[in-house]
């Protein structure tokens, strides 16, 4: 797609339509579907609708709408220029030839941070070199790791986190159990044996493995998958710098609480300091606007990434983190934040709905 092309796009969604015209029928069921049943995948959604902005109107509260407002942020001790940050995605060549480097050209190019999966279709040395890059200093790259069934190799992924110049590890923690799509499956999708990544996967993962890695990285390390108060709290006791709540965006398990549900009570029980990323379900701007609202520090945008990727790469995934931000600080100027430490539970007003 040309930029003339692409500015056509009015919201986020827009890619979604657009990724669904060049991608295969069995590839684009694959993105889009939820595990099992898609059940989870939908409540995400939906628990986003359960609630509306509440806005500000009196006299010098209300931002100019052309303001940006400040939304740069602190996190495990990175700084980021935005609250948007680009998810860990697995095999992105599914979408699109260029993959990872695409979306790193992107987050170099809009100063985003990007968390890079474990089993990215691109080496880690070759995104490293993108962000890493002067121009990209405000392009934070965090790694994801799965824990692998051999030990050495766990050393080796982090000794290659600390090599590329990661600035945070994002341990991901729900994947132990996977059920597929059947959506997917109904479509015919098959992942490529050589892409296939669950056989070198452990199982679940204890207290005494998270401590063998706080042990082995000097690096910040992130917990990804939390939906309970309880194992956030137990994550932050045993020295966790931070979690990430998330049900995988309804991709791992299906009949799980939605994640934003949960979030409220995680930030009631780890205190309003400890850094909480989230995602799943988000779908603009505003859903990320009402994520802080609800206890997030930041927020991964996933599918939405791999829509924009997919219908015109590195561009697609600009444009996209364009939109949200000046939906995200749309949303600000509504409910009168000039920062986003002002943005608190008291900007929004729940909404009865009949969730799918």
């Amino acid at each position: 797609m040309t930029f003339k092309e692409l500015s056509s796009v009015q919201c986020p969604d827009d890619f979604e339509e657009l990724a669904e015209k060049v991608l295969p029928p069995e590839v684009f069921a694959y993105l889009k579907g939820g595990s099992g049943r898609g059940r989870t995948a939908l409540a995400n959604q939906d628990a986003f609708l359960a609630w509306d902005l509440l806005p500000k109107l009196l006299p010098g509260l209300l931002l100019d709408s052309t303001s940006k407002g400040n939304v740069g942020m602190n996190l495990c001790g990175v700084g980021f220029s935005s609250p948007i940050l680009l998810a860990p995605l697995a095999h992105q060549a599914l979408y699109h030839p260029e993959a990872e480097l695409a979306v790193a050209k992107a987050a170099a190019a809009s100063s985003t941070g990007m968390v890079l999966s474990q089993w990215s279709s691109t080496g880690l040395a070759d995104v490293a070199s993108i962000l890493n890059n002067q121009s990209a200093a405000q392009s934070p790259l965090l790694t994801q790791m799965y824990f692998l069934n051999n030990q050495a190799h766990n050393l080796s992924l982090i000794e290659s986190f600390h090599s590329s110049g990661s600035q945070a590890i994002v341990l991901t923690l729900d994947a132990a159990i996977q059920q597929p799509s059947m959506d997917a499956m109904r479509a015919g999708f098959v992942m490529p044996k050589n892409w296939s990544n669950t056989h070198s996967m452990a199982g679940a993962v204890g207290i005494a493995d998270i401590e063998w890695l706080l042990k082995n990285t000097h690096l910040p390390v992130m917990a990804k998958g939390v939906l309970s108060a309880k194992d956030a709290i137990l994550l932050k006791q045993i020295g966790v710098q931070g979690v990430v709540v998330s049900n995988h965006g309804g991709r791992t398990v299906d009949g799980v609480p939605a994640a934003l549900k949960q979030l409220p009570a995680i930030r009631h029980a780890v205190g309003p300091d400890y850094p909480i990323l989230f995602d799943s379900g988000v779908r603009s701007g505003y859903d990320v606007f009402k994520a802080i609202a609800l206890g997030a520090n930041a927020v991964l945008i996933g599918r939405l990434q791999a829509y924009a990727l997919a219908a015109a790469g590195a561009l697609g995934v600009g444009y996209l983190l364009k939109i949200l931000n000046q939906e995200l600080t749309a949303a600000m100027s509504l409910c009168g934040c000039n920062t986003l430490a002002e943005i608190n539970a008291d900007c929004l007003q729940s909404v009865h709905i009949l969730e799918r």
